[in-house]
């Protein structure tokens, strides 16, 4: 059973010109330290801007879906070793017991790029 549906799209232009002004700072302010980690280690200068883009669009989509309001760090979105489809992993143990309590099994999480737009839906799933 679906139990909640989120969407963000985000303008890769925006985000650029926030990694521009705030550089590193930026980047640690958004991202857990596993995704900072895929971020300086795995993902080319070309591409830093959608990577941002995209995993701020999947932790809004992961907030709209639970019906929360956003936050950054305390989720982690990595690309499941098949690199189709993406986890969220969350580390919050108060976002854990809400989706206890809402009987979240499963977080299903999509992100796509456009020249000018980054994209996520996430699915949460449960009984």
């Amino acid at each position: 059973m679906i139990i909640g549906v989120g969407i963000d799209i985000v303008e890769n232009e925006r985000v650029e010109r926030i990694f521009k002004r705030f550089g590193e700072k930026f980047v640690h302010k958004i991202l857990t330290p596993g995704e900072k980690e895929d971020f300086f280690t795995k993902v080319n200068e070309k591409n830093r801007v959608q990577f941002l883009a995209g995993r701020w669009a999947a932790k809004e989509s992961f907030w709209k879906a639970c019906g929360l309001s956003f936050m950054f760090k305390p989720l982690s979105v990595r690309i499941k070793a098949s690199g189709d489809n993406f986890t969220i992993d969350v580390y919050s143990e108060k976002v854990k017991r809400i989706l206890e309590e809402k009987r979240v099994e499963k977080i299903f999480c999509s992100i796509s790029h456009e020249r000018k737009y980054s994209v996520a839906v996430v699915i949460l799933e449960g009984g």
